[in-house]
């Protein structure tokens, strides 16, 4: 499909196109539509009903790919921050809300030690991932180098994971 004369698939538009749905669905159960930290923490023991475990290591797992094929030359210890901190945006910044640094190491886990992360802490990592891939996708990736969305294609499969992963949210919902 041609959109403002970038090419992307079919399948990764109608992916964001649920996704923005999913999400529209998951902010107005659980946050009267008004979603921030403090309502996540405070909603925390309700999502838990809806705990699922393989959605969010589906999810994980596609968050940890991405990272590979962004920094297929990128070693060291360094990749998983500088993925969160700066494409996740979940940064400190002067136009960024300030975010504790717990929610990056909560994010980090989640990505380098998954297994270990305890059932909260991965259903918070995984809200804060889809929570950040929708402002990305609603403001715009403030990547200066970027000339247009170059690289959306590349996200169709990140989508996907995200949509299962709310579809599960929301699922009792509707």
């Amino acid at each position: 499909m041609e959109i403002a004369n970038s090419n992307i698939a079919d399948r990764t538009v109608l992916e964001i196109g649920k996704f923005a749905v999913l999400w529209n669905k998951f902010e107005r159960h659980y946050f009267q539509t008004q979603y921030s930290r403090k309502k996540l923490n405070d909603k925390l023991p309700v999502l838990m009903r809806n705990y699922n475990e393989n959605n969010i290591f589906q999810l994980n797992r596609v968050v940890r790919q991405r990272i590979e094929d962004l920094y297929l030359n990128f070693f060291g210890d360094g990749k998983t921050d500088y993925y969160v901190r700066n494409k996740l945006g979940i940064k400190k910044g002067f136009f960024d809300r300030m975010i504790p640094d717990d929610d990056v190491e909560i994010v980090k886990s989640f990505i380098d030690d998954f297994p270990a992360q305890g059932r909260e802490d991965k259903m918070k990592a995984a809200i804060l991932v889809c929570y950040r891939i929708r402002c990305n996708m609603f403001h715009g990736i403030k990547d200066t180098t970027a000339t247009d969305i170059t690289g959306l294609e590349a996200q169709g499969q990140l989508f996907e994971e995200v949509n299962r992963f709310l579809e599960g949210l929301v699922r009792r919902c509707i």
